[in-house]
């Protein structure tokens, strides 16, 4: 073995260097590089990714702590937390109430961002307490303008006889004023009818207009043009018409107004506006009738059983109709006039106050089979008998129209004891005017062959024969029926192609959402 080993009898090593110059030689170490380079004991600051133990769950020590422990406390903490919450939840059912009614309240609105969506908690209505030219709407509306949700949320009142309920936004005229193009005004010195619309911009004069009061006509203002449109805020100028709702964005926000228009309303474009609704006003003064509902309304005025919208109409047009609630269904106010002609196809149903009313003997005849079709196409038809014994009560019953004669023109009628002729919903010339075809059918076999069912009066391309007699009802009376006339008149002997001066008709629509 090396010489080297050698025992030793002072308490070292018996191999190398004693304990003592360990001692020394790591005490030199400490205080040169390889010191500097070693973490105190105390407040050391580790370097690299020390490592240590990792304590049992739950030790509560001044062991030191790893990462794996802190994991596990956290986890451990939040499942112990959701397991309260979940516990208050279940012991507490407002816990998160808050929160819910917050979602719940945006879904309408998020809903309201897909096209064409319309929702409403109640339809557009009269609001008679306040008085009978004023619209309500529902207390709630979601609806998408132009691929953008909007919504309403508490009730608005549209009084058509104040100017900021139209989309004409009208102001009084002011002098030495600058004016813009379709800028609408009124007189200073008070209502004439007369809007006037500005077609040429500048500065109006400081004299009072010579205000023109017919429409159309134009009238130079300083070097302002103006031109007379109709003022529907007054009364005169409304009877027997149909007027619009429209929802429209101006400057950002979600109004209402009232229109003339059918389309567009005035000061807003087909992106910035969405029809919602509409209404029809009394053609006549109903005067004082003990009992009718309709008693001492004015002509102008709202009817309140013609107010539609989106939810609320029928599925046909809406214009000059009523909704009978009792019957669901809507009806038309007028007997029916027509557009057009059977020759090229264009032949429609109207119910127009004032308008020649369409028979058997009228420019263009109808008889039963053509009222069929004509209305049929146009999303209508007649009504039956038990349905005009409803929408016609609260009409004049047991006389014919003043001067019992055959007048030629719907609605405004008063018959010879000069009451008005208009039933409780406002439907008017239901008894005492011309006998009114409707849908019921009879029939009597008396006949060995097949007969036309068509004649003259129909279109070329409606053809096929009918095998025995068919025989529709005519009900209310006629100009000259005297008792006769009422909600219960009936004649049940008119044949399906029968064409007579005093047969007439009006039309029956479905509501929207119903299937038939």
């Amino acid at each position: 073995m090396a010489g080297n080993l050698v025992p030793r009898t002072d308490g070292g090593s018996s191999l190398g260097t004693p304990q003592k110059e360990y001692s020394a030689i790591y005490a030199k170490a400490l205080g040169g590089t390889l010191g500097a380079s070693l973490a105190p004991k105390n407040s050391p600051a580790f370097t690299g990714t020390p490592t240590a133990p990792t304590a049992a769950a739950g030790t509560s020590t001044t062991q030191l702590a790893t990462t794996a422990f802190a994991a596990n406390a956290a986890s451990t903490a939040g499942t112990a937390a959701a397991a309260s919450a979940v516990s208050t939840h279940n012991s507490d059912s407002n816990a998160h109430k808050p929160l819910f009614d917050a979602i719940r309240a945006q879904i309408p609105s998020i809903f309201a961002a897909t096209p064409n969506y319309y929702t409403e908690d109640t339809p557009f209505h009269t609001d008679t307490g306040t008085n009978r030219t004023t619209i309500a709407s529902p207390n709630q509306l979601y609806l998408n303008i132009n691929d953008i949700g909007y919504s309403l949320t508490e009730q608005i009142l549209l009084d058509i006889s104040q100017d900021s309920a139209w989309d004409t936004q009208a102001e009084e005229w002011q002098a030495n004023h600058e004016y813009e193009v379709d800028d609408i005004v009124y007189p200073a010195a008070g209502k004439n009818g007369f809007y006037y619309k500005c077609t040429t911009a500048g500065t109006s004069s400081t004299l009072t207009p010579e205000w023109p009061t017919t429409a159309g006509d134009t009238y130079q203002d300083g070097n302002v043009v103006w031109q007379a449109i109709i003022d529907h805020t007054q009364a005169s100028t409304r009877p027997g018409q149909d007027f619009y709702i429209y929802a429209g964005i101006r400057d950002g926000a979600l109004t209402f107004v009232v229109s003339t228009s059918s389309t567009v309303p005035y000061g807003f474009t087909a992106e910035t506006s969405r029809k919602v609704g509409g209404f029809h006003c009394l053609c006549a003064d109903v005067g004082t009738i003990e009992g009718h509902t309709l008693s001492g309304w004015l002509a102008g005025e709202i009817l309140p059983a013609s107010v539609w919208d989106i939810e609320h109409r029928p599925k046909s047009e809406p214009e000059g109709m009523v909704y009978v609630d009792g019957l669901d269904m809507w009806f038309d106010i007028y007997l029916n006039s027509w557009t057009g002609t059977t020759a090229d196809k264009t032949l429609k149903c109207i119910s127009k106050f004032g308008a020649v009313t369409a028979d058997g003997a009228s420019a263009e005849k109808f008889h039963p089979l053509k009222w069929e079709q004509t209305l049929g196409e146009q999303k209508k038809r007649l009504p039956w008998v038990r349905e005009f014994r409803v929408f016609s009560v609260g009409s004049n019953q047991s006389t014919n129209i003043k001067g019992s004669a055959d007048v030629n023109t719907a609605g405004g009628h008063q018959d010879t004891a000069n009451r008005r002729m208009i039933s409780n919903y406002g439907i008017e010339d239901c008894c005492g005017f011309l006998w009114q075809w409707c849908a019921d059918v009879g029939s009597a076999s008396t006949s060995a062959s097949y007969g036309n069912g068509f004649d003259a009066n129909d279109r070329a391309d409606v053809k096929g024969q009918i095998y025995g007699a068919e025989y529709r009802p005519l009900v209310g009376g006629y100009w000259s029926g005297g008792a006769v006339c009422g909600s219960r008149a009936a004649a049940w002997s008119g044949g399906s192609l029968y064409l007579g001066a005093g047969g007439g008709a009006r039309g029956a629509s479905e509501p929207v959402g119903r299937s038939v």
